[in-house]
C-alpha cells in the first residue's frame, strides 16, 4: 500500500496480495513491504496479513523474522517474514 493509499484509508490495517510462485506480498501503511512464506501448503492473504500485524503489534522487528503460525488445532507452519528493500526513487 503506498503512502497517498494509506492516508484514504486512515484505519486500514496491512493489505496482502499472493504472489507467483507462492507466498505473499504485505503492505504496510508507512510504505514497508514485507514478503511472507509459508512452509507448508498455501494459505489466504488475509491470514499472512494478520501474521504480520500481530507480529508488529507485539513490537517485533521485522528483521528476518521466523515464526511458527498454528491453525487451529490442525498444523502449525513455520512462517518467514522478510523486510523487502525499498524501491529506487525515480523522478
Amino acid at each position: 500500500m503506498d503512502r497517498a493509499t494509506a492516508a484514504e484509508l486512515p484505519g486500514s490495517l496491512p493489505v496482502a496480495c499472493a504472489v507467483r510462485g507462492g507466498g505473499h506480498l504485505v503492505g504496510l501503511r508507512d510504505g514497508r513491504v514485507v514478503e511472507v512464506t509459508v512452509t507448508g501448503p498455501p494459505i489466504v492473504p488475509g491470514l499472512a496479513a494478520a501474521v504480520v500485524h500481530a507480529f508488529l503489534r507485539q513490537g517485533r522487528s521485522l528483521a528476518e523474522a521466523l515464526l511458527t503460525l498454528r491453525i487451529g488445532e490442525v498444523r502449525d507452519e513455520g512462517v518467514v517474514l522478510r523486510l523487502r528493500s525499498a524501491p529506487p526513487v525515480v523522478g
